[in-house]
């Protein structure tokens, strides 16, 4: 009968850590959306949310989270015209933006960060950083993005 309650214990043990994982990514997710619509009207209180959302992300290991947090970082400091903290996270925004694999999301960080670079005047970086862009849109045969990219890169 031990047997039984323990075999039935181990077999729901994934099912618990599988709903915690689910909820932590579905207030991950809120935090991401609440952070686009205060980088639009109140850039200081988004800062806040940007750090929460890094934390739990991290700990989490939800790698979408963490990056487009990284991505959200990058923006803000941009918006508050800290260009070389923006450039500064661009590698860890870049890196982990490609290991989500979420094509869109890599492509739009490149993108951010080639103006991060062009805004701190390292306009070298800023077409290689667009160059890496144009090559995942290409990918992806995304007409709208490559479009973008262009007018990045004039």
């Amino acid at each position: 009968m031990r047997i039984k309650v323990l075999i039935l214990l181990l077999a729901l043990l994934p099912l618990s850590i599988y709903t915690q994982n689910r909820a932590d990514t579905i207030t991950i997710n809120n935090n991401i959306k609440l952070t686009d619509r205060l980088l639009e009207r109140n850039t200081d209180s988004a800062f806040y949310t940007i750090q929460s959302t890094l934390d739990a992300s991290y700990k989490s290991k939800y790698v979408y989270g963490y990056a487009k947090s990284n991505f959200q970082l990058i923006r803000y400091y941009m918006l508050k015209g800290q260009n070389d903290s923006a450039t500064f996270c661009t590698t860890n925004a870049i890196k982990y933006a490609r290991i989500s694999k979420d094509t869109n999301l890599i492509i739009n960080t490149y993108l951010l960060s080639a103006k991060a670079f062009s805004s701190a005047s390292k306009y070298t970086k800023a077409i290689e950083l667009c160059l890496a862009a144009q090559r995942y849109a290409e990918y992806k045969k995304n007409a709208k993005f490559k479009i973008k990219i262009s007018h990045d890169l004039g």
